[in-house]
């Protein structure tokens, strides 16, 4: 009855606070809410039915929502500390933004793999492992893809020209494929990938090679190395948590320098003085 009656004044009462050439869904005393409003709240392949039950759902809550506020404020008296926290809101925003900016612009975001090197050995009994996981080849094809043959056959011959046409292969015609020496990947996750009864991680171990076909697809394994539960993670493994660390401690030094430069700048310049 709530939205019924709020949809009905809004379209009576016209576009008077407007968005040009819209009519307002809804009002709440000054506050309008219009149809461009509603953008970004349906969902792929929604039915007409579903789209009708969303907006009327978003436009109930709107109202809702405005409505509280503007009794709200009528009912409490203006408090100078919302004003003090929304001002000191405002200027973290604000200064937030510029951080960014300034981050984006200046800093450094090339990492060597020594600096992953040197900071992993200094913290890699910080990085446990919860499961165990593999480095490993593995391949997921189609039985009827193209030239299956020669895909088994460069498997088997592990030369670098072969690695290339097999690569250009799997990108092509793969369900799914790990062709990187660094790669490591779950063991369940890995076993996920196999027909039901086909993957035993139990017998999986360090030079196991699995070829089979099975369920429409043909299956390549080759297993490099496994990396147990509660032992220290493989530093490719743990690279991007430690990609992320040395970022990070770059940008809050970068954010120091800047403001200490920032200060003696302005200190120069007369617009800093400290008063004795």
């Amino acid at each position: 009855m709530f939205l019924g009656v709020m949809v009905i004044f809004a379209t009576a009462c016209g576009n008077k606070a407007g968005k040009k050439g819209e009519k307002p869904l809804v009002k709440v005393y000054d506050n309008y809410l219009y149809p461009s409003d509603l953008k970004g709240i349906y969902q792929k392949g929604m039915s007409k039915e579903d789209s009708i039950v969303v907006v009327g759902t978003y436009i109930e809550n709107w109202a809702k929502k405005n409505l509280m506020l503007k009794i709200a404020e009528e009912n409490i008296s203006r408090d100078s500390e919302i004003d003090r926290m929304v001002e000191e809101y405002r200027k973290t925003l604000i200064q937030h933004r510029y951080e960014q900016n300034l981050v984006e612009q200046r800093l450094d975001s090339v990492i060597s793999q020594n600096e992953i090197d040197t900071f992993y050995q200094k913290t890699k009994n910080e990085y446990k492992l919860k499961q165990d996981i593999v480095r490993c080849y593995f391949i997921k094809v189609p039985i009827n893809s193209p030239d299956k043959d020669k895909l088994k056959k460069w498997w088997k011959k592990k030369d670098p020209l072969d690695y290339a046409q097999m690569k250009d292969y799997c990108e092509r015609y793969a369900q799914m494929f790990i062709l990187e020496d660094s790669t490591w990947i779950h063991k369940k996750d890995l076993a996920a990938q196999f027909p039901k009864n086909t993957f035993s991680q139990e017998k999986l171990s360090v030079g196991k090679e699995w070829s089979f076909e099975k369920s429409g697809s043909l299956y390549l394994l080759r297993v490099f190395d496994i990396a147990r539960k509660g032992k220290n993670e493989p530093v490719a493994y743990a690279s991007k948590k430690i990609k992320g660390y040395i970022l990070h401690k770059r940008k809050i030094e970068l954010l120091k320098q800047l403001a200490s430069e920032m200060y003696q700048r302005e200190l120069n310049k007369k617009n800093v003085i400290i008063y004795q």
